[in-house]
């Protein structure tokens, strides 16, 4: 990210986190892409699978609104999405392992952001091909920020769309 994962912590919102993931409790200017020594299939603190059931209809929405979009769409990790809701519908726990919930994070994240009492009505990304997708269903506000900053922030209206 071109402005700095500092720049970005300053101006995010209060994480969301009710998973208890290990991710979310590091701070964004530190944060590196190794597996956290603490985040792995046996973590008793992780609740990936409960949040996955407790939200199967909104991963289900998603899921189908990435089979229903046109093929210019369709990337390989939005593919990904449709092939983990698909096993961990059936299977919650699959969730728990960190190469899989790593390959689900940013509908994870999506789902996420709706949470609580209003959840979030705006989504920020740099990953505009997946946002761009996964916000259409949860009916938020899409702001892309692109990396090459010669180019302007778009923004992308999916709210009361019905």
């Amino acid at each position: 990210m071109i402005l700095g994962t500092d720049n970005v912590s300053s101006i995010c919102d209060v994480t969301i986190d009710n998973i208890s993931c290990v991710w979310a409790e590091q701070d964004c200017s530190k944060l590196s892409w190794k597996t956290p020594g603490n985040c792995e299939n046996k973590s008793p603190g992780c609740k990936i699978d409960k949040f996955f059931k407790d939200n199967i209809d909104q991963f289900i929405i998603i899921k189908n609104t990435i089979l229903n979009i046109n093929s210019e769409e369709q990337t390989k990790e939005l593919n990904t999405f449709v092939d983990i809701i698909n096993k961990a519908t059936k299977e919650p726990s699959i969730l728990r392992n960190y190469k899989i919930c790593r390959s689900l994070a940013d509908a994870i994240i999506a789902v996420q952001s709706k949470q609580g009492p209003k959840g979030y009505s705006s989504f920020f990304t740099q990953n505009i091909k997946e946002s761009n997708v996964l916000c259409r269903p949860l009916e938020q506000l899409l702001i892309y920020l692109p990396q090459n900053m010669d180019s302007d922030i778009e923004y992308r209206d999916y709210r009361n769309i019905k």
